[in-house]
């Protein structure tokens, strides 16, 4: 399967071969090397707007008006000496959002890429355009730290061990990003997910009353991923691409890094991270945590609107020093 950072670099390759545009005429090429679908075009209008075409279903109706971006249908002259031709159009509307259009394009692509006849791929790309269009319209997040971005490809792992010890086809059991108070559950079972970008897997921060405890779980293990931005050789884009190959859908992994605070325009997309070591705890009555099972306060915790605290790991019992999750599933599947 054609992955999204491929589709990414022919339309980024194609977008630079483009005149300025604020010409008398529009300014289009075919973008060459999209392989699995029909004819694709780029251009740049005559104000100087992004747009990417292919041909489409007469029957085809389709107009949707973002902020950003725009589908719509028009007659479209691919060269001076053709016919004009009924194209499915997403235009970019602002200019300093076209780095982002193209990586919305690609994802989309990347979603959809068919052997089907060119009317029957302009419909799913529309329907398809459309729900990627609706996260592209989210405002963009601040660029995340380096230890932020770590947990993220820590969780990124732990999901892709999930998929490959399961074989499962959907992420449900992926709950941290819909706001659960902890990453993973699977069959009342709850993991929490750590980073930690020291020389030692001595500690870890923990955020909230509830992110150590096991309720509305049975019971709550942790998962310590000991990470490096050096000398690493996988990169989120990477784990993303895994997970797509094993047969989730894009999109849904999209909206939960969305979720996150992650997008294909930060800086930490590509950066190969490096796993230094991994280990798994059991979070039971004696590993160190601050909960409301074992607080008599006579207030509503709900009143503290945020804490967070560190919980020395250091000389703690580890279930396991190698496959967490792995090890993990194991465990509640005895």
């Amino acid at each position: 399967m054609t992955s999204q950072s491929e589709f990414r670099k022919w339309l980024s390759q194609a977008a630079s071969q483009l005149p300025d545009g604020q010409g008398q005429a529009i300014d289009s090429l075919e973008i060459e090397g999209m392989t699995g679908c029909p004819p694709v075009y780029i251009a740049r209008g005559k104000s100087g707007q992004l747009m990417v075409l292919t041909q489409c279903d007469p029957e085809l109706k389709a107009e949707r008006d973002f902020v950003r971006v725009k589908i719509h249908v028009e007659h479209f002259l691919p060269s001076p000496n053709s016919d004009a031709i009924r194209m499915l159009i997403a235009e970019c509307k602002v200019v300093d959002y076209e780095s982002e259009f193209l990586s919305l394009l690609a994802a989309v692509f990347a979603s959809i890429v068919t052997t089907a006849s060119s009317n029957q791929f302009s419909n799913e790309l529309f329907q398809t355009f459309v729900k990627w269009a609706e996260l592209f319209e989210r405002p963009k997040p601040s660029e995340m730290t380096m230890p932020q971005a770590a947990g993220i490809w820590a969780e990124l792992s732990a999901v892709n061990s999930v998929l490959e010890t399961m074989n499962a086809s959907s992420l449900d059991f992926w709950q941290g990003p819909k706001g659960a108070p902890h990453d993973f559950v699977i069959n009342g079972h709850a993991l929490e997910v750590k980073a930690v970008t020291t020389t030692m897997i001595s500690k870890v921060t923990i955020h909230g009353f509830r992110q150590l405890s096991p309720v509305p779980s049975s019971d709550l293990h942790l998962a310590v991923y000991q990470v490096s931005d050096e000398s690493g050789d996988t990169s989120i884009e990477d784990l993303v691409e895994q997970i797509v190959s094993s047969g989730i859908d894009r999109l849904e992994i999209m909206l939960n890094l969305s979720e996150l605070g992650m997008t294909t325009d930060s800086k930490w997309w590509t950066n190969k991270f490096a796993l230094i070591a991994e280990e798994l705890f059991c979070v039971d009555e004696f590993f160190p945590k601050i909960v409301p099972e074992n607080m008599n306060v006579e207030f509503d915790l709900g009143a503290i609107e945020s804490v967070s605290y560190s919980v020395q790991i250091g000389a703690l019992s580890r279930i396991a020093v190698v496959k967490p999750v792995q090890k993990w599933i194991h465990i509640y599947e005895s």
